[in-house]
């Protein structure tokens, strides 16, 4: 069964961003880890508070990691809205907590839904507007939903689905059988297109450390879709690029990138005519959306790409070098990198 938005009470507190996968995929308390972190479908880290104690271990563990005592304009404090929450009110409920990291200040979301099927509670968690004008600073969001424990006392696990980051009119196309259409305008298993888009990058470098010794360009993606039209094809991915070169036997860290790419190809020829990139500031976003079709502009947009592939790579690459460390040159001095 599903429980209307109107008839749970649901509430949403200003967190600063964090990585959270990173932040949380240890943590025990952390009640959907393994679909979380490894899921194919996008979901949100989910916690559940059965007493007053718990929530403060909570607050307690993480109070160095988010901020708790600060609002975002509208938006009220963790602390301010979780005052609330005492003894008395864990008498009948348990509080069920998600966090949402997000690329915009100006987005909203909320708990849209919950459902309870075969022993599991899920929260459906949901963008509400879609401003024209967007922030580009990062925040994070941390939603709850006061749940009776009656309705959930036969549940063994909780979960959060992120429907933002999922693609909504995939999903609609699929529950209308209609997947052809999905298939017509959206192809996205051309890995050969993906990786023609990568090497034009690749063959146009125009890096002026590329001629210093040990020069060399690492590149990693995210492919988001292909479509087409009656002239073009068009591949929406991320990539992510560095560049590295070796000082004194010294791994340096030069130039790079990482962000959402629109790669323009001939239709009947796998040659790319142009890319186009996001711009700056607080155009960002919006230059996203003009990139990129309605479906899948939202996960380029909260995209986090990771350079844990990428770090492997350079290392693997520089084996013969006794000092696997990576510098950074600041013009006067070699400072050694977290990586």
């Amino acid at each position: 069964p599903s429980i209307p938005q109107n008839e749970i009470p649901t509430t949403i507190a200003y967190a600063n961003w964090i990585d959270s996968e990173v932040a949380f995929e240890s943590d025990e308390n952390c009640l959907n880890t393994d679909k979380y972190v490894f899921s194919d479908f996008p979901r949100l880290p989910t916690f559940k508070f059965d007493t007053k104690l718990e929530l403060d271990e909570f607050k307690n563990k993480y109070k160095d990691v988010f901020t708790m005592n600060q609002g975002y304009n509208e938006v009220a404090s963790f602390n301010e809205v979780t005052a609330n929450y005492d003894d008395e009110f864990f008498n009948n409920y348990s509080l069920i907590l998600t966090y949402k990291e997000v690329s915009s200040g100006s987005f909203r979301y909320g708990i849209t839904d919950v459902k309870k099927e075969n022993g599991t509670l899920n929260l459906m968690v949901d963008k509400l507007n879609n401003p024209e004008v967007c922030t580009d600073d990062m925040v994070g969001w941390l939603l709850m939903a006061e749940v009776e424990k009656e309705y959930i006392k036969d549940c063994t696990f909780f979960d959060t689905q992120d429907w933002e980051g999922y693609s909504r009119n995939a999903l609609n196309i699929e529950n209308d059988n209609n997947m052809e259409k999905l298939e017509e305008n959206h192809s996205t298993d051309n890995e050969n297109l993906y990786d023609i888009s990568v090497q034009y990058l690749i063959d146009n470098n125009d890096d002026p450390e590329q001629n210093k010794d040990g020069y060399k360009m690492f590149v990693d993606y995210n492919g988001f879709g292909i479509t087409k039209d009656s002239e073009y094809r068009y591949v929406y991915m991320w990539i992510a690029e560095e560049s590295y070169y070796v000082v004194d036997n010294k791994i340096v860290s030069g130039s790079g990138s990482s962000m959402p790419y629109k790669f323009t190809l001939e239709l009947n020829k796998d040659k790319v005519v142009k890319y186009d990139i996001p711009k700056d500031g607080n155009e960002y976003t919006s230059s996203i959306k003009e990139m990129y079709p309605d479906d899948i502009e939202n996960e380029a947009i909260n995209y986090r790409w990771k350079d844990d592939k990428l770090i492997k790579e350079v290392k693997e690459y520089y084996s013969d070098l006794a000092d696997k460390s990576i510098y950074y040159y600041t013009g006067e001095e070699y400072i050694k990198l977290d990586k």
